[in-house]
């Protein structure tokens, strides 16, 4: 596009590429151990093929002697400034005045204020360094470890599988994303569940005329009968039925405190038979308790291939290099061993030596058994006085959650909208291209001070919406926006390249054409900012202490008496759901005042609830109170669960941690795997590759078998390339670099010395045995043979356009 002074052009995403070492030596092509590591002193660069035409329409247009500025109007990250710098670099642009704008929207006003104040390109030297070593990063890891682990241990691998040739892929961040989810589908196969079962009482008043009643939960502490006792789940449980029901009997004064040594109180006044608890007999066998015929001390168990390549041979124990941290001493990262610890549930081991240490005594015959639950049943009716021992009320406040950035709002559309990250990305591309939302490539969570003085007119505009003009008026009118510039919701130092993901009040009108996948995306990130300029959430919280004999009964109650912000964010896709699927609560955080919740003490979770009793709101320590009917809650423990495309998201934002509570999240969020605007596109080629599989109706992923043997030829040759404390330290080194903390030629250094020391590891090393037995366990979990067909995939093919830039503005996005 041309005017009588200026010429408007763009990439389409990438067009220029590293060139492979063949351009650099015609041997290189065939792959030997001989030729890696492949580490050139000076990088080749090409034009990519399949848009020659379109480089050498920016070429000409870049070095024409009449083009005397240059606007560079990629997108503004990382990548963005790599794509440029490459082009100019290939072009030969030499003598320009070179000018960066950088914009966080394409709304015509934010256009022209980044050509205002458009810095030299010089500014973001840092940045662009950082971006070439980047691609370095990825190109030496790619080349020299896939050549590596694929000539090694490739043909090993084709006969397990069952296929002629299989390439080992490997890269910084896609194999420690594939780590992640193949050591979760492990944990969850070897995951044995235990039955528990816990004991709740209704508490009411002692006045039956009124006051409600409430649920609350058994929990052990110093005074109770089972304290200290192996028979406990945790200190809220049973390992076992009959003990709860021996419990109920004690609670309800049919026995007496010896209930787990001796007769009950019914079989001593009845003579009939007890369940005695006799030290000397044999325990009965019981399917959920593991069996173990000598202790872990006289014989320790055999490591499966899978433990044996974990805990890996002594030549594997070498400490690996942590570019974050370049300045220190080299010893400071992670290493093939050294940054894998023995991990053990701590739960499973409470579990395991509870279960050995379960007194012998508890012999009863199926005769026994059935009588004791049918007086644990009669018992169970009964309600026995009891008194409040300790009460607390307060005011709880809960704050609107902060802004979106990518990863939150991943995460939230595949919770909701069962969608992929990749094609979350792409909706807030494109409502950021049609102007209604900031830029969508983001860490960020807040504003900036400035943005946060003008965001009246983003208010302003949005409030043309009818769905959220209500919602928008008391904001407008009261004036209680400009108070947001001093809130939680704006922090210039958490804003690196661009601030949250907002609506910008404009572009209004492409709103009715957007699919209904996009207005859904748009709804929610309107809500979410619209809901920074309310009020907390207001809960009366009663937490209650009840003591029935000398056992103990907690309860949590809450109320939402102010709704605040939670009214901005009924969203009206989960209400039209409800109108298609009938009422339920909807998968947000509304709650109505008058609403309660409540939380019987030690349980998970919490559920709704009638109002809080009114005798609560009078009762103090020392209120004589009635307990019972008891009941017996059984449940079972769970495995963790599998990763889903929104969460991988959010565990790869916080360096391998699946952090769901936000406030933690954000206390640790700058050292991820990947960044905002390569992570769905990661998630996507190990789709493609067949490495991770994807439910698409439930968004969980699992690993193929392909990835599983991966995982286990990396586990022993690569083992670095799967931590991700060490991939997150090589991300973290990048931001040091841009930041001007840490110079290319360090890191360039360190980078060099892994690539170095990692290839010829694998080189060196042989661990064939081991992972044919390996390749054969992880093919007992998969019984198809037929790998699916792979898709083709040409990174040239997704073609997206913004404008940039006699006076030239290139764009592209990245």
């Amino acid at each position: 596009m041309e005017s009588d002074d200026t010429i408007v052009t763009w990439c389409v995403g990438h067009l220029v590429s590293m060139s492979y070492p063949d351009a650099y030596d015609p041997s290189l092509k065939k792959w030997s151990l001989g030729t890696i590591p492949f580490i050139p002193d000076r990088y080749k660069y090409q034009v990519i093929d399949g848009v020659k035409k379109q480089f050498g329409i920016v070429k000409r247009i870049l070095t024409d002697p009449e083009v005397g500025t240059i606007y560079i109007c990629t997108d503004s990250g990382r990548e963005g400034e790599y794509i440029y710098r490459l082009v100019a670099a290939q072009a030969g642009v030499r003598g320009k005045k070179e000018l960066r704008v950088w914009i966080d929207s394409q709304t015509q006003e934010e256009i022209l204020r980044g050509i205002r104040e458009a810095k030299p390109s010089s500014a973001y030297d840092n940045l662009g360094a950082a971006a070439y070593l980047r691609a370095q990063e990825d190109y030496l890891m790619g080349i020299n470890f896939s050549r590596a682990l694929t000539l090694r241990y490739s043909s090993a691998m084709s006969r397990a599988l069952g296929t002629d040739h299989t390439v080992i892929a490997v890269g910084r961040v896609m194999t420690c994303v594939l780590g992640m989810v193949v050591k979760r589908e492990r944990e969850i196969r070897a995951f044995v569940k235990t039955p528990f079962f816990r004991i709740q009482a209704v508490i009411s008043s002692k006045d039956r005329a009124g006051g409600g009643s409430f649920s609350a939960q058994w929990q052990v502490d110093e005074k109770s009968i089972c304290y200290g006792s192996p028979r406990l789940y945790r200190d809220s449980g049973f390992l076992r039925r009959e003990d709860a029901e021996r419990l109920i009997l004690y609670l309800a004064g049919e026995a007496e405190a010896d209930i787990f040594s001796g007769k009950t109180a019914r079989e001593e006044k009845s003579g009939g038979p007890a369940a005695e608890m006799n030290p000397s007999a044999p325990a009965p066998v019981d399917p959920a308790m593991p069996r173990q015929t000598k202790t872990a001390a006289q014989e320790p168990p055999a490591l499966s291939p899978h433990a044996s390549a974990e805990a890996g041979p002594a030549a594997n124990a070498v400490t690996e290099t942590d570019p974050a941290a370049l300045p220190r001493q080299e010893s400071a990262g992670a290493g093939s061993c050294a940054c894998e610890v023995a991990e053990t549930d701590p739960a499973a081991l409470s579990r395991q030596a509870s279960a050995e240490a379960v007194p012998a005594a508890d012999a009863v015959t199926k005769k026994d058994s059935a009588a004791l639950s049918r007086q644990a049943s009669e018992a169970a009716k009964s309600a026995v006085d009891a008194v409040i021992e300790k009460i607390s009320r307060k005011k709880e406040k809960k704050n609107p959650p902060l802004l979106y950035n990518l990863a939150e709002l991943q995460n939230d559309c595949s919770r909701y909208f069962k969608i992929s990250p990749d094609q979350t990305l792409a909706v807030a591309q494109e409502l950021y291209e049609k102007k209604l939302t900031t830029y969508p490539r983001t860490d960020a969570r807040v504003l900036t001070t400035a943005v946060a003085k003008e965001i009246g007119k983003n208010l302003r505009g949005l409030s043309a919406i009818p769905m959220y003009r209500n919602l928008l008026v008391p904001v407008l009118e009261s004036g209680s926006w400009k108070k947001i510039g001093k809130s939680r919701y704006t922090d210039d130092k958490a804003v690196t390249d661009h601030y949250a993901i907002i609506p910008t009040g404009e572009g209004l009108k492409a709103l009715p054409s957007l699919s209904r996948r996009s207005q859904d995306v748009y709804e929610l990130i309107a809500r979410r900012f619209i809901s920074i300029f309310y009020p907390p959430a207001v809960y009366d919280k009663t937490a209650v202490s009840v003591r029935v004999r000398t056992e103990l009964f907690t309860a949590s109650l809450r109320t939402c008496v102010e709704r605040g912000y939670l009214d901005a964010l009924e969203y009206s896709f989960f209400r039209k759901k409800e109108e298609e699927n009938g009422p339920g609560t909807p998968p947000g955080e509304a709650e109505a005042p008058g609403a309660s919740v409540n939380s019987p003490g030690g349980d998970s979770g919490e559920a709704s609830d009638a109002a809080v009793p009114a005798f609560l709101k009078t009762a103090r320590k020392g209120t004589k109170v009635l307990a019972g009917p008891f009941s017996i809650r059984e449940g079972e423990t769970s495995p963790p669960r599998r990763y889903t495309s929104g969460s991988m998201i959010l565990a790869m934002e916080n360096a391998g941690q699946l952090i769901e509570e936000e406030e933690l999240r954000e206390q640790i969020r700058g050292s991820g795997i990947g960044t905002s605007a390569t992570r769905a596109e990661i998630l996507k080629k190990l789709f493609n590759n067949d490495y991770l599989r994807l439910n698409k109706k439930t968004q969980v992923i699992t690993p193929s078998q392909t990835g599983e043997m991966i995982y286990d030829t990396c586990s022993c040759a690569l083992k670095p390339l799967l931590d991700p404390r060490l991939t997150a330290s090589w991300e973290l080194g990048l931001t040091q670099v841009a930041g001007g903390t840490v110079t290319s030629g360090e890191y360039t250094q360190k980078l060099n010395s892994f690539i170095t020391r990692r290839t010829n590891y694998i080189k060196e090393t042989d661990f064939h045995r081991i992972l044919e037995q390996m390749y054969a366990q992880d093919a007992s979990f998969y019984p198809e043979k037929t790998p699916p067909k792979r898709k083709k995939t040409s990174a040239g093919k997704t073609k997206k356009h913004a404008s940039g830039g006699k006076t030239a503005k290139g764009g592209s996005s990245n």
